[in-house]
């Protein structure tokens, strides 16, 4: 029994250990896993294994010289064990209605055969749970919709695996007010998801000094067998925070802001901060006070919601404020 679980037990792991396509492994490479997982198995073995179960499972290989290089078909179905619920189906099937506004090509690819086993799965579903899916989830977005910047599958896919092997990249990048791209030598640090757009944290050449780079200004991205230099106390929370908020100051603002009863309610339920208190004035306006950031992001957030919020301190914002305000007037007045 023991032999038996072993046998199956090693065999998935070399199924799991195949990647999709464009990706491939060598026979030589699953052999290499196997023995560093501990299991005790000839080179001859993992290539029987390997040719008789890719006619069960419809994984293939191409041959370069006398190597077998694996992968897995894109169009390849996902095996799912236990198999996916209904419940879990939706789940997918709703993340991809957001998911396809605000991931890169290259990602989404990735997992659209989870995509596809989820609707498989719905669509296996009888009598009126049958296609009902299609009509009962929708994403509604706030504002206008920008389009997010396209990130080409090929640089998104150095940039990933950069950062999870390890290793230092080199990319040609355009700044945003440049026409031409220069080379940089990367060592990643972080991705990180800002307003649809992706970013690349990683310090350059010698540098200590972490910057983050748009994936979609990228010409190319290179991997270097190198392995990249850590940075050491590198705080990602703390440098998203500083770097990506464009703090105006280092210090927090107690802000005061008189709102609109609608405002109010809308900060009741998604709070600017954990010591947020709202008290009523009368039927017209409700006082806001919470400890907020210093930041640009801040202004552009008022500023969104017009003449339903008056900032009533500290009073050097409110000045800003004040002098904003003016000059929109005078712009609206020709």
């Amino acid at each position: 029994m023991s032999a038996i679980h072993d046998t199956l037990f090693r065999q998935w792991l070399m199924i799991r250990s195949i990647p999709r396509e464009p990706r491939t492994i060598s026979t030589q490479g699953i052999f290499d896993r196997l023995r560093s997982e501990g299991f005790a198995v000839t080179d001859r073995t993992v290539a029987r294994d390997l040719d008789s179960l890719s006619a069960v499972f419809g994984y293939t290989c191409e041959e370069r010289g006398r190597a077998k290089h694996w992968f897995w078909p894109g169009h390849a179905r996902v095996l799912d064990i236990p198999g996916m619920e209904p419940t879990a189906a939706m789940a997918w099937m709703m993340s991809r209605d957001y998911l396809d506004k605000s991931l890169p090509a290259g990602a989404i690819e990735h997992i659209q055969p989870y995509f596809a086993r989820a609707k498989e799965v719905l669509e296996s579903q009888r009598g009126q749970r049958q296609n009902k899916w299609k009509s009962i989830f929708r994403v509604a977005r706030r504002g206008p919709v920008l389009e997010p910047p396209a990130v080409s599958a090929k640089i998104y896919e150095g940039v990933s695996e950069s950062l999870l092997e390890g290793h230092q990249l080199k990319i040609r990048y355009r700044a945003r007010e440049s026409a031409k791209s220069k080379e940089h030598l990367l060592h990643p640090l972080a991705l990180v998801l800002r307003h649809q757009i992706y970013y690349l944290v990683a310090t350059a050449w010698d540098y200590n000094d972490p910057v983050h780079y748009a994936l979609h200004r990228m010409d190319r991205a290179e991997i270097i067998d190198e392995p990249a230099r850590p940075l050491a106390d590198f705080d990602l929370d703390r440098y998203v925070e500083t770097s990506f908020q464009y703090a105006s100051s280092p210090d927090s603002l107690n802000l005061r802001l008189r709102v609109r009863p609608s405002v109010a309610s809308h900060l009741a339920e998604r709070p600017l901060g954990r010591e947020q208190s709202i008290h009523v004035i009368d039927d017209n306006w409700h006082s806001v006070s919470v400890s907020v950031l210093d930041s640009a992001e801040l202004r552009w957030w008022i500023l969104g919601f017009g003449d339903q919020i008056v900032v009533d301190g500290p009073d050097k914002l409110r000045e800003e404020f004040a002098e904003t305000a003016r000059s929109l007037a005078k712009l609206y007045a020709t």
